[in-house]
């Protein structure tokens, strides 16, 4: 039995246009959504840096401290559920957020970071003097490496879109040069 390999296509523009439609479709995509990300990562990632100079300490009243099961996922993961009082120009603002980098872990481990805070308990508030509601308790930082893998990964996504959007920009605009000439 003899079995041919398909060859493979000489250039791009032999692909059928269905094919390059869905790389430019699927590029502009992975652009789009690498790039939302990648600002995203990079917005975490500055404020992780600059906590100084983003943020300014409030005194703050604990008004609600336990752990939450993530309903999302599946497994035991949890987060802090906490929710804090403090002022700005003489309003009462409410933050909910323990620390900047909360993602989903054991119970245990937010048990044990929770257990020093108490209902009614005075806190110092890090609240951003552009945003006064984007606030948190804890500066602690576990590490970097999470955010700055995620922001290589975004990085990766969006060079991998920018490639597979170029090929078949290429292709058209090789078409309408060639065209362009022949005339």
């Amino acid at each position: 039995m003899n079995r041919s390999t398909p060859e493979p296509p000489e250039d791009i523009e032999s692909l059928p246009f269905g094919v390059r439609f869905l790389s430019l479709v699927a590029g502009l995509m992975l652009v789009l959504l690498g790039g939302k990300s990648l600002i995203s990562d990079y917005r975490i990632l500055h404020k992780l840096t600059h906590l100084d100079s983003e943020y300014r300490e409030t005194p703050a009243t604990m008004l609600q401290v336990r752990v939450r099961r993530d309903s999302a996922e599946s497994g035991d993961k949890y987060y802090p559920d906490v929710l804090f009082e403090y002022f700005v120009n003489g309003q009462s603002v409410w933050g909910w957020r323990f620390s900047l980098e909360e993602e989903a872990r054991p119970k245990a481990y937010w048990e044990k970071r929770l257990n020093s805070y108490h209902i009614g308990d005075p806190v110092t508030a890090h609240v951003s003097p552009l945003d006064p509601k984007d606030s948190f308790v804890e500066t602690k930082r576990d590490s970097l490496l999470r955010p700055v893998l995620k922001l290589l990964m975004a990085a990766v996504f969006v060079l991998f879109g920018m490639l597979l959007f170029a090929f078949p920009v290429a292709s058209f605009a090789g078409k309408v040069f060639r065209s362009s000439r022949g005339s």
